[in-house]
């Protein structure tokens, strides 16, 4: 039996689920903040705890760099822990996966670079994980631009690691060609649109 005054941790290592929602989302998006809100809530009623004495914390990552976090994080010096392994993970598919990324990478930068959005970051220093693109003119609105492609499906980010104006767009996760191929097309119909109404 606890001492009321132990302070008790529960863990879920790793629960892995998918969300399925309307639209893609991004961490600051607001639909976002209310389906992961909505999420910490149920994992508590699943563990049957109160909020008031618990709270339940989303790490986004792969098995593996969820595991570590949680493990550097909650448990200190002195305790101990026991790991049931079920399987090895996070080996598989690796080449695969990378190759489909830099085709999403490619496959975006050129297709956008023919709409006037150059690439913050030369192709040969870039990692297909995510492209900075700069704004495409003078005047670009990223607000009414990040509108039109939400009211798509599409969540893009704006870009705050710069001192120039850019977005982000994330080529990775279950993104796929086709995925990024329709993304490429709204962004054509968009600036398309941009420049008749300009």
């Amino acid at each position: 039996m606890l001492k009321p005054n132990k302070m008790m941790k529960l863990i879920f290592l790793p629960i892995i689920f998918f969300l399925v929602v309307p639209l893609y989302r991004c961490t600051w998006d607001d639909d976002y903040k209310n389906v992961t809100q909505t999420v910490r809530k149920q994992l508590l009623q699943l563990a049957q705890v109160k909020e008031t004495n618990y709270t339940a914390v989303l790490m986004q990552g792969s098995g593996s760099f969820v595991v570590e976090s949680v493990l550097t994080t909650t448990v200190g010096e002195g305790d101990k822990i026991l790991i049931i392994t079920n399987g090895a993970y996070g080996e598989r598919g690796i080449r695969a996966r990378y190759a489909r990324y830099a085709n999403n990478n490619h496959l975006l930068r050129s297709r956008l670079k023919a709409l006037g959005f150059n690439a913050y970051i030369s192709e040969e220093l870039q990692s297909p994980i995510i492209t900075t693109f700069l704004f495409p003119y003078e005047g670009f609105s990223f607000e009414h631009f990040y509108g039109a492609m939400k009211k798509l499906g599409f969540v893009i980010y704006l870009g705050k690691l710069t001192d120039v104006d850019t977005f982000r767009i994330d080529n990775i996760g279950d993104i796929h060609e086709d995925d990024m191929t329709t993304l490429c097309k709204v962004i054509e119909n968009y600036m398309a649109v941009m420049s008749n109404e300009g």
